[in-house]
């Protein structure tokens, strides 16, 4: 629920939950009754558009991912288009098409949880089951400490803060705006003491080239 907190001669910055593990910062300053109506509707128009993203059959959004397991980069999930019965599905080259084919799995419904289970793999708040095997929370371990699964989320490919998410992983949802975005997730099983900031962004080379983008341009000597 996204709460926005007006006055008409002030200006007042309001920490809202958007309810999907984030905190939002939303700044609102008004001078009259008619600007703020403008604003909710605004708001609400947003909130609608987003939800219903990605469409049924009318969109074709592309996302890239990574596994990573205990400081290891492991290999992705293969092609599974050819049986694919949701439309979100990947190719075997580390991305994620993403063009429903159902209501059940659009919108709010296009979910990293979809993916996962379309690839015949799992992911829940305490295991993933990738290709390269299954890995448990309280059960499994890496290198004798105990290890826990996180997913980082980057909103767009220029997005260099990721939003860390450590429960509810698999209705984290697929929801750039339009077509011209890509999204990047990690999906990490690592030791507890591992800091989000050592768990690898996804190369996004392949997804700019989907999308059209440049390549990001790299300085000599790095």
């Amino acid at each position: 629920m996204r709460l926005l907190v007006t006055f008409s001669v002030s200006c007042l910055l309001v920490v809202a939950c958007s309810g999907d593990g984030r905190d939002d910062f939303s700044v609102a300053v008004t001078t009259s009754t008619s600007t703020t109506s403008a604003a909710a509707e605004s708001t609400t128009t947003v909130a609608a558009v987003a939800d219903g993203r990605p469409r049924a059959n009318e969109d074709h959004f592309h996302s890239t991912y990574l596994i990573y397991v205990c400081g290891e980069k492991v290999r992705p999930f293969p092609e599974d288009s050819r049986d694919d019965i949701t439309g979100i599905h990947t190719h075997g080259e580390g991305l994620i098409h993403i063009h429903p084919f159902q209501e059940r799995v659009a919108g709010k419904n296009a979910t990293l949880g979809v993916f996962f289970t379309e690839s015949l793999g799992h992911l829940s708040d305490d295991l993933i089951a990738v290709p390269s095997g299954e890995f448990e929370e309280g059960i499994d371990s890496c290198g004798g400490e105990p290890a826990d699964i996180r997913v980082l989320k980057w909103d767009t490919v220029d997005d260099v803060s990721p939003t860390v998410y450590t429960e509810e992983l698999a209705g984290i949802r697929f929801d750039q705006p339009h077509q011209q975005e890509g999204q990047l997730f990690t999906i990490a099983f690592v030791a507890s003491s591992t800091s989000d900031r050592s768990i690898p962004r996804p190369d996004d080379t392949l997804l700019r080239e989907y999308l059209g983008l440049p390549p990001v341009e790299v300085a000599l000597g790095r």
